[in-house]
């Protein structure tokens, strides 16, 4: 079924919810991966590679089309193959051009046009509507990896003097803690 694409979340919200998302699961660690800085770079790692927001890039040169009948008219089903993240295709940039539909699966997106004379204007019309969306959403999203490796740091900031702060205390008392 097509969608209208890029009408889902703002891309703010959604940036800001990958942000908190970040330092909410920094400060959820158990105190034993701030004493192992490989298992806490681990850990980080995972984070940031969930998180971030691969941009897609349609492929273009590389588009099929197959006809066939809805209800009494012909369609083409263009098929667009793209690398990156088929859940940006509806985040809502900050600037978009609205109109455009499609189906997303994974690795393709599917335009449905009418099959006459107009078919190659109004696939050109679509693609460059799309590729515009996911050029403001890349341009929203361009400072998203600072923005959650601060969040990470401030989080292990914070957590690492406070298993300092336990470690220092709990050394202080006369029998052991686990």
């Amino acid at each position: 079924m097509t969608e209208h694409l890029f009408s889902g979340q703002s891309v703010f919200t959604v940036k800001d919810q990958a942000v908190g998302q970040a330092h909410k699961e920094v400060l959820a660690f158990p105190d034993s991966v701030f004493i192992d800085r490989a298992l806490l770079n681990n850990y980080i790692d995972q984070i940031r590679h969930r998180l971030l927001i691969d941009v897609p890039t349609l492929s273009f040169d590389q588009r099929k089309g197959k006809r066939r009948r809805d209800g009494n008219r012909d369609v083409i089903d263009v098929t667009i193959p793209f690398d990156g993240d088929q859940g940006a295709f509806w985040i809502s940039p900050s600037s978009s051009t609205l109109g455009a539909k499609a189906l997303v699966n994974p690795k393709t997106i599917v335009i449905t046009l009418p099959d006459n004379e107009r078919l190659e204007s109004e696939l050109e019309a679509s693609v460059a509507t799309i590729s515009n969306n996911l050029k403001a959403l890349a341009n929203d999203l361009s400072t998203l990896e600072k923005e959650i490796n601060d969040a990470i740091d401030h989080a292990v900031n914070r957590r690492t003097a406070e298993v300092k702060r336990k470690s220092d205390l709990d050394s202080s008392r006369s029998f052991p803690i686990e």
